[in-house]
């Protein structure tokens, strides 16, 4: 059948399998992709003086994978049978905060914790924006509780009494 690429590199189908489960596994070169400049109609001279990537050619998500995670982990912790029992949300792996940007507007949450190893990320403007109230946020004020929201330089290997408190609702981690 040919060549299958993997997360470990690329198994090939026509090695003889004994039944042990043993996978034969190698490492990927040029050869095992050849057939996909054939698909795409063209020959690494046609595109030497382009100077593109095959690779870009490809169409991606639309819209990007992240921020499809980020809108369906919102839409699951919104959903009614979880949004009135949450009081304490952590976000691990929080990176930009955009996944707690979209966790704002849960109604009954109260205390938003965002961990993150990179202090570099953490201190950026657009990182800190995506924590900061809206306008919209003055203007109507949250009718059941207040929202306090922690950002934390720290890692979920060395725990920080804040959250290891036991009162954390949800934790989240699509970014780690």
């Amino acid at each position: 059948m040919g060549a299958m690429v993997n997360g470990f590199g690329v198994h090939d189908d026509n090695d003889d399998d004994d039944g042990g489960g043993d996978d034969q596994r190698r490492d990927a070169n040029a050869d095992d992709f050849g057939d996909f400049e054939e698909a795409e109609g063209g020959s690494e001279e046609d595109e030497e003086g382009a100077g593109s990537n095959k690779f870009e050619e490809i169409p991606g998500f639309s819209p990007p994978l992240y921020i499809q995670r980020y809108e369906r982990m919102a839409e699951i912790l919104g959903d009614s049978r979880y949004a009135n029992h949450m009081l304490k949300v952590m976000d691990v792996g929080c990176a930009e905060c955009k996944l707690v940007s979209r966790l704002k507007s849960l109604p009954r949450v109260r205390e938003i914790i965002a961990v993150d190893v990179d202090r570099e990320v953490l201190t950026v403007d657009s990182t800190l924006r995506n924590c900061e109230p809206l306008a919209y946020d003055y203007l109507a004020r949250r009718p059941h509780c207040p929202l306090d929201i922690i950002v934390m330089c720290g890692s979920v290997v060395e725990p920080d009494p804040r959250w290891t408190a036991g009162d954390v609702d949800v934790v989240t981690a699509i970014e780690v």
